[in-house]
């Protein structure tokens, strides 16, 4: 309860919800919480009680946290926490600092019972520094892609687990050790030491990656006539490189149709994800597409998904209301999701490059991929329109209204335009520009991108 603004020796059975109440609240140094707390204004200090559990979400400001003795705690952090956050004797902590918050101090606290536990960090804002307590056993969880820094040193006798790569996360000299936590491409994981540069290396090479989870880049067959052939491929390409620059260290799958395309460019897309540094799958049936969805192979003889969840998803192809024109022999129709595992999807960001996936509302292909995968899906409603992703209007414009007269010219004398001369000269080894297309795919006529949430 609240008493002269202070509140005293609270067991909370539902939460504190402090958003109410006016002015900077004091907690005694005797005083004692546990249970649900929200905070939406400004609190000096949380004393957690001995032996207990809390659940905190902070929204406002606050000085410090202090858990005490044997006690648990879960926080969710959206706003500022001043001094920091002192974990006691035998205490557990599962720390959310979300994008845009900040943590000042994390001291955890020893383990004298011999158990394995303490601390798992998943950090997407700011925190400037993590002490783990002796002989603890700790997980740092550092969202590179959002910009997210902590600076960690280890206490003695500990062991802690960075799975989330090294950028962002600033080692100090400390007794205990810290390693990083790198995953196979084929399942699996390896732990080693911060230290051992050499191993790590050596793993990079073979293709092992440091963020779990897997992006996948499909692209679909074109087959129209009249179109350029490689649409798919050469906007795909640039989606790659933009995720190797924003998902640094994450797995990248290219997943492309097989039928549509000839010995030879099949030869050239392996080369291709050769040099981006990418695993590339060909799928030649509805089956092989949705196994590898679900499994992560095309014959569902392995399955990696446990422990590598597709969590970005990303589809160049031909759409129609309903239905995805993947394959030279196949489609992917709506009914088809409910062939696929939700279990193989983490809050998944999908983006549809096709035309209508997005059309029809809660009836569209767009709606019933989020209701599976639980995440945000961007689709177009009507058309996409894939003509200017290497030239501009402009462009377009020179080559599409060229007199014959001019065209002899331009046949004697060369292109008068020297970019769309470099493109053509780009396009020479190939058929497609291997760094990729200019730019993405945009809106045709009166069409619109629509964003779907699950709604289930």
């Amino acid at each position: 309860m609240f008493k002269d603004g202070k509140i005293i020796d609270v067991d909370c059975s539902k939460a504190i919800d402090m958003r109410n109440l006016n002015g900077y609240i004091i907690m005694t140094s005797d005083t004692k919480v546990s249970g649900n707390i929200q905070n939406y204004s400004n609190l000096d200090t949380l004393n957690i009680a001995d032996n207990s559990y809390a659940k905190v979400s902070n929204y406002g400001v606050m000085d410090t946290i202090n858990l005490g003795k044997n006690s648990s705690l879960l926080l969710d952090n959206y706003g500022k926490i001043n001094k920091g956050i002192n974990i006691g004797e035998n205490g557990t902590a599962k720390i959310y600092n979300h994008e845009n918050a900040y943590i000042k101090n994390i001291k955890g606290g020893d383990i004298t019972d011999g158990t394995k536990k303490g601390m798992y960090i998943e950090n997407r804002g700011i925190i400037d520094y993590v002490l783990t307590g002796k002989n603890s056993h700790n997980e740092i969880n550092n969202i590179d892609e959002v910009g997210a820094k902590l600076t960690l040193e280890t206490g003695e006798g500990n062991n802690t687990i960075i799975i989330n790569g090294q950028k962002g996360v600033s080692i100090k000299d400390g007794k205990g050790k810290a390693v990083y936590r790198l995953y196979s491409p084929e399942g699996g994981h390896e732990d080693v030491d911060v230290s051992n540069v050499t191993r790590l290396q050596i793993l990079i090479a073979s293709g092992y990656y440091f963020v779990s989870g897997e992006i996948i880049v499909a692209s679909g067959q074109e087959g129209e006539v009249g179109r350029f052939k490689y649409n798919f491929i050469e906007t795909a390409i640039k989606q790659i490189k933009d995720y190797k620059t924003s998902n640094p260290g994450q797995s990248i799958t290219w997943m492309i149709d097989k039928g549509s395309y000839s010995k030879t460019d099949l030869e050239n897309f392996e080369a291709t994800a050769k040099n981006l540094g990418v695993k590339i799958v060909f799928v030649n049936s509805k089956k092989e597409f949705i196994s590898y969805i679900n499994t992560g192979s095309i014959d569902a003889k392995k399955d990696t998904r446990s422990t590598n969840k597709i969590t970005d998803f990303t589809l160049f192809g031909h759409g129609h209301p309903g239905e995805l024109n993947f394959g030279s022999n196949y489609d992917i129709k709506i009914s088809d999701i409910s062939s696929l595992n939700s279990s193989a999807f983490s809050d998944t960001n999908s983006t549809f490059y096709s035309c209508n996936t997005g059309t029809g509302g809660d009836e569209s292909f767009a709606q019933a991929w989020s209701n599976l995968t639980g995440g945000v899906t961007k689709a177009m409603v009507l058309k996409t329109d894939y003509g200017t992703i290497t030239y501009t209007a402009k462009q377009l414009e020179i080559i599409e209204d060229r007199w014959k007269i001019q065209r002899a010219w331009y046949k004697i004398h060369g292109e008068p335009d020297k970019d769309i001369a470099k493109i053509k000269e780009g396009r020479s080894k190939t058929g497609y520009l291997q760094s990729g297309s200019y730019r993405y795919p945009i809106e045709g006529e009166k069409a619109y991108w629509k964003t779907y949430k699950s709604k289930k």
